[in-house]
């Protein structure tokens, strides 16, 4: 069987034989062996595999038959379901998580393994083998750095718990020109060589010692929330898995996902070959059992970028540092234009400024990138490095020492633009483009309230017949406008208080809460509301004074819905929202829009609010109709944040 074959050229082969060299592939990496195929081609040959014959008996199970004595496992070792790029808000969304806590921990590449401890002690240690047989592997563990006792046993009589064996990068390194496998070959990777000293006949007490036990999971007793398992595990001695826990919608942001894991491979001290995206609620994650025709639970799911047919290697051109309206430089990389999935790419996400200096990314850098969906392509890594490209000009570390601000951004009139196309986007005021805001601005419309105040025939003059329309959605959506609505879209309260956080101060104080804040800049009065802390309150009452300024300014031109018609109205994100999609068919998506309030339509309108498109940059005819009617046009990622 040549692997590597039909790891390329899979078309021309077989299911039965694509699954035979699935299982061949499977029985190589868990035994320690050598795969002439990479991990990238693994996952393309499964993911074809899959969606040629999704229900083969061979995706119900996970790892290989053990090679050696086989005793059953007291509890099934699953492994994850993958996620690829694009698939993630679509789990959350599914799954209702956006406002659940989801636990984010690095997937550590090693060896699976599942201890028991009792009140003496470890009591047996077990392989993960097939999922349902492995291998008593207790002889190699009590060499290794393991908590002697589990300190939180009189809660429970017997603790189950499952690791990670793993070798650290630089031990590898050090091992590699001495410890050969059974080919007498050096090993490539930390992984295998952890294989195949777990797979050897004579255990080498000495060398087991430089392995790590990183645990991950409290399999038994089950009634402990996944945060609360780490911390159990931490407690009792054990090395955790790396982690942080975030909101669903945030772990829903492919783009910030994958920021993560690119700053977790630079800092860890293994490899990693992904993340898993776990849900920390023990109720939740019960509601979500395992289904019985596999053994991998739904409650979590690993996510890795990406295949081989999305990556490329390019050279960085320029790094382009974009002003954003609280005065953040965000870099964005430009790049020697290259091909990625039908679609030429000429630029990357640099993340933030710590990103670059930390990684070498300037002009001549080498980078590999990838794409995924409708967002701009990540940096996977940096092959080559060079000197740093920073901003020009006079700028900051902010106090995380990740972004850099400009140092009198209230004056930089780029700044003052980004407030002002910021909030009339926040708003929602059709035809509200950035060239037309732009062609305001550079006419001596340089702020919010000069450009609310703007008659339609001074809009005309500057726009053309366009200002008309702008003109009368302006004045639409500033009449009525939710209290709420309207503050969290100005620029008054600093970075991340934006529309979201002050819905939540209006669900939990109402619209005279509101108000009442505008006048007692109070910090005790929002601090009590759950998901505000002092420093986030702080903002808000900092801003608020330069709020009722404001809004004592645009006062003619602006009525605020009051307290009843507040409550009547729906509190779904979509709420009056009229959809189209285009392009694509995503039955899950129409059913979040239509649970937010919103509603589905077949074609564009003079009603449609929002067109929903692959390619916001498309001529085709529902996109040009909606281009030319004024409505907001967006990719499907950046819909699916907006729900």
């Amino acid at each position: 069987m040549d692997l590597k074959d039909i790891a390329i050229n899979h078309d021309n082969y077989s299911i039965v034989e694509v699954i035979s060299a699935l299982q061949k592939a499977d029985d190589l990496y868990h035994n320690g062996e050598e795969s002439p195929i990479t991990d990238a081609q693994y996952d393309g040959l499964r993911r074809y595999a899959q969606r040629l014959d999704p229900t083969n008996k061979y995706f119900t199970g996970i790892g290989s038959s053990v090679r050696g004595g086989k005793i059953p496992l007291p509890f099934t070792m699953g492994s994850l379901d993958q996620l690829y790029e694009g698939d993630v808000a679509k789990w959350v969304n599914q799954n209702d998580l956006r406002d659940e806590l989801i636990v984010i921990t690095d997937k550590l590449d090693g060896i699976s393994c599942m201890l028991i401890y009792d009140e003496n002690g470890l009591r047996i240690a077990y392989s993960r083998g097939d999922g349902e047989m492995g291998a008593d592997i207790t002889r190699h563990l009590r060499h290794m750095p393991i908590p002697e006792q589990f300190m939180h046993i009189m809660d429970h009589p017997t603790y189950t718990i499952r690791a990670e064996i793993i070798l650290s990068v630089e031990k590898f390194k050090r091992l590699q020109t001495t410890v050969k496998s059974r080919s007498g070959k050096p090993y490539k990777n930390p992984r295998n060589m952890v294989a195949g000293l777990m797979n050897s006949k004579k255990i080498d007490p000495e060398l087991l010692t430089q392995l790590s036990v990183i645990a991950y999971e409290i399999v038994s007793p089950h009634h402990f929330s996944k945060k609360e398992q780490l911390s159990r595990l931490w407690k009792a001695g054990f090395s955790v898995a790396p982690h942080v826990a975030v909101k669903g919608r945030q772990a829903a942001k492919e783009e910030w996902l994958t920021e993560h894991l690119n700053t977790q491979r630079n800092d860890s001290t293994y490899e990693i070959d992904g993340v898993v995206i776990d849900v920390n609620s023990a109720i939740k994650r019960q509601a979500m059992n395992p289904t019985r025709d596999t053994l991998n639970p739904t409650f979590a799911r690993k996510y890795k970028v990406a295949d081989a047919s999305n990556v490329a290697i390019v050279e960085v051109v320029e790094v382009q540092w974009n002003v954003s309206k609280h005065g953040y430089m965000k870099p964005r990389v430009r790049v020697k234009p290259v091909e990625l999935v039908g679609v030429t790419v000429q630029h990357a996400t640099g993340f933030n400024a710590k990103f670059i200096k930390e990684n070498g990314i300037g002009p001549g850098a080498k980078i590999k990138i990838t794409r995924s969906g409708d967002v701009i392509p990540f940096i996977m890594e940096v092959v080559e490095s060079t000197t740093p490209q920073l901003p020009d000009g006079d700028w900051k570390w902010n106090e995380t020492g990740v972004d850099v601000v400009l140092t009198n951004h209230e004056a930089n009139a780029d700044v003052q633009f980004e407030k002002i196309l910021a909030f009339f986007n926040s708003i929602e005021a059709p035809y509200m483009r950035e060239g037309s805001t732009r062609k305001f601005y550079d006419a001596g419309y340089d702020s919010i309230e000069a450009i609310i105040k703007m008659n339609e025939r001074e809009m005309a003059g500057i726009v053309g017949t366009n200002g008309h329309k702008i003109y009368k959605g302006l004045k639409e959506q500033l009449t009525n406008i939710p209290l709420w609505k309207l503050m969290g879209s100005t620029p008054f309260f600093g970075r991340g208080v934006g529309r979201r956080k002050f819905k939540k101060l209006y669900k939990a104080l109402g619209v005279g809460g509101l108000w009442e804040l505008v006048s007692t800049c109070s910090v005790d009065q929002i601090v009590p509301v759950e998901g505000f802390e002092k420093k986030t309150a702080e903002k808000i009452a900092n801003g608020m004074q330069n709020f009722w300024e404001f809004y004592n300014d645009v006062y003619d031109y602006v009525t605020i819905l009051d307290e009843e018609e507040e409550t009547m109205s729906s509190s779904g994100a979509m709420n009056d929202q009229k959809v189209v999609f285009t392009g694509f068919r995503d039955k899950d998506l129409a059913e979040a829009v239509e649970n937010a309030g919103g509603t589905i339509q077949s074609g564009v309108s003079g009603k449609t609010t929002i067109l929903v498109t692959k390619n916001p940059d498309s001529t085709s005819g529902k996109v040009k109709k909606a281009r030319e009617k004024g409505i907001r046009i967006v990719g499907i990622d950046e819909f699916k944040g907006m729900i």
